[in-house]
């Protein structure tokens, strides 16, 4: 995967899907984490953003998933557990082909190595009460763009 860090500085290229369905988004969390995010994971060398998209949605849920229209690219810094970072995103809609998953009580359990993971549904008019990151993206996922759009992003630092 392309993640690297030097001198408290980390860089991520990473992909996630956007699952929106009858009001409600797909979102991902990890038991060591307080916050959920969308689904996806980090691009491997020599993988495209859609092979990664396409290969963690599996490792994720189980099932397959179209991969649509890229929504954002987003140059995204931020401050994490002491660490400064500097994350590459690509973020698609995603359409799983399951209709099991479309259901809003759907929800999943897996591990990824040693780590848990849990997905499940939650209602977009409702997110603001869910730690939700990153919390610019909470305000365009009811309304995403027809055509990609590029997004630098630098959250002010909290330390």
């Amino acid at each position: 995967m392309i993640s690297f860090g030097k001198d408290g500085k980390r860089f991520k290229y990473r992909v996630a899907g956007l699952c929106v369905h009858d009001g409600y988004v797909l979102l991902t969390k990890a038991d060591q984490d307080d916050y959920w995010i969308l689904p996806g994971g980090k691009v491997e060398l020599s993988e495209d953003t859609r092979t990664t998209l396409r290969r963690e949605l599996v490792e994720e849920t189980g099932y397959e998933a179209e991969i649509k229209d890229l929504l954002w690219i987003v140059e995204n810094f931020f401050h994490l557990d002491e660490t400064h970072y500097h994350e590459l995103a690509f973020v698609y809609a995603i359409a799983p082909t399951d209709p099991a998953i479309l259901d809003d009580s759907w929800s999943h359990q897996t591990t990824d190595g040693d780590v848990r993971i849990e997905l499940r549904w939650f209602e977009l008019d409702k997110l603001e009460a869910v730690n939700f990151r990153p919390a610019f993206l909470r305000p365009l996922l009811q309304d995403p763009p027809e055509a990609p759009r590029h997004m630098i992003v630098k959250e002010p630092y909290q330390g």
